[in-house]
């Protein structure tokens, strides 16, 4: 019997997984998916993660399982390729796998590639702006994922500054563009556009074939990668609770 043919959505999912695995401790394989083990950041979720991969199928009991699994952590967290009803206790929340294939982009006129260093400070800004109680976890988290994929990063400068920035994450024909933020003072000039065209772009001209972006499946951003091309291709299911 020849093998099923893998979905854009199952590609993109699989490089993504690459990219957490590759920052963890440890995966330990499941019958059906992953359980992602960072024992040096042990609050950080996407490194603390039980998968259901695709085609598999969601256990019905895969919530409790949770409770083995992760009995060392002060969480459970999962990631499913398809909803299931959320119980009381519990956050949800749902991750959009946006791709697009050639032609590429033009770049954008105003983005510069740099060293990823250079957006430390603007990361930095965003997540203690969005995400405060999480934020330094989350930028040493960034340390261990980006030092263990290859990474390129863009930015609009001005007066040595990044005020936006993207990243290229990963090589091979499925890339993923990660890490897209403009400094509020300079939304309303497309620049977050430019920096996404840009990614696009050097991810096509480095032999990607399918390019990703994950987003937040309820916010705005989504308008605006779509808007470049992008189109919704899986989405993925998390579910948190604190213990």
């Amino acid at each position: 019997m020849a093998p099923t043919a893998r979905t854009d959505g199952d590609r993109v999912r699989a490089q993504e997984r690459t990219y957490f695995d590759a920052g963890a401790d440890r995966v330990d394989r499941l019958p059906y998916g992953s359980h992602r083990v960072c024992d040096a950041l042990p609050r950080l979720l996407d490194l603390n993660a039980v998968c259901v991969h695709p085609g598999h199928g969601v256990p019905g009991d895969v919530l409790e399982q949770l409770d083995g699994l992760q009995a060392h952590r002060a969480f459970r967290h999962v990631e499913l390729p398809e909803p299931i009803a959320v119980p009381d206790g519990w956050e949800s929340d749902r991750i959009v796998h946006l791709a697009r294939r050639g032609p590429a982009p033009e770049p954008g006129p105003d983005v510069a590639e740099v060293d990823r260093a250079a957006l430390h400070d603007l990361r930095a800004e965003w997540l203690h702006g969005e995400l405060p109680h999480v934020a330094d976890t989350l930028l040493a988290g960034d340390d261990r994922l980006f030092g263990a994929t290859p990474t390129r990063a863009w930015a609009v400068l001005e007066d040595g500054r990044a005020v936006a920035m993207a990243l290229t994450v990963g090589t091979g024909d499925v890339q993923m563009v990660e890490d897209v933020y403009t400094t509020p003072s300079h939304r309303g000039r497309g620049l977050a556009g430019q920096v996404v065209r840009t990614a696009t772009a050097a991810a096509f001209a480095a032999g990607a074939e399918l390019v990703h972006i994950p987003a937040d499946a309820d916010g705005t951003e989504r308008r605006l990668y779509e808007g470049l091309g992008y189109r919704e291709v899986a989405v993925t299911t998390r579910l948190t609770r604190w213990v």
